[in-house]
């Protein structure tokens, strides 16, 4: 029976399709906000989930666009995008920079794969360099709240 069952389960996972590549747009535009907002090798990058998370927390909730580009170019939202649309920041392409743009691309596609962090689906919508909301956890420079 137990032979069976393993046969079963090794035949399911030969047959189960890949996982789907997230969206490269999404990509970009998630990593180029975590980039923004997490800076660069100096932060974590459990800070760089929680920042990803809280975007994407917000596009669930229905007191912010329900898009990852609404969410980021709303006015007074995420630095200057509301106005200049969503670019990376200048210092990105410094010398130096490429391992934290790479982090920030990593993070973003895991987030889209469906990896989260804690504050995912749990209403954490708030994050800045100082506590706002409640339930404020602390990583790395920043602060995130419900």
């Amino acid at each position: 029976m137990k032979t069976a069952i393993v046969m079963i389960a090794m035949l399911a996972f030969l047959v189960a399709p890949p996982p789907e590549e997230p969206d490269s747009d999404q990509v970009e535009k998630l990593a180029c906000v975590i980039y923004q907002e997490a800076g660069g090798d100096a932060c974590s990058d459990l800070c760089r989930m929680y920042v990803g998370d809280v975007v994407l927390n917000r596009v669930e909730d229905p007191r912010f666009p329900d898009t990852l580009e609404g969410v980021l170019t709303a006015p007074g939202q995420y630095g200057r995008f509301s106005k200049t649309g969503i670019v990376w920041p200048s210092r990105s392409s410094n010398p130096g920079e490429e391992h934290a743009v790479q982090r920030a691309y990593d993070i973003a596609r895991a987030l889209l794969s469906g990896e989260h962090s804690e504050l995912w689906g749990l209403g954490y919508i708030w994050q800045a360099e100082f506590p706002q909301g409640t339930d404020v956890i602390y990583e790395t420079g920043l602060y995130f709240g419900r």
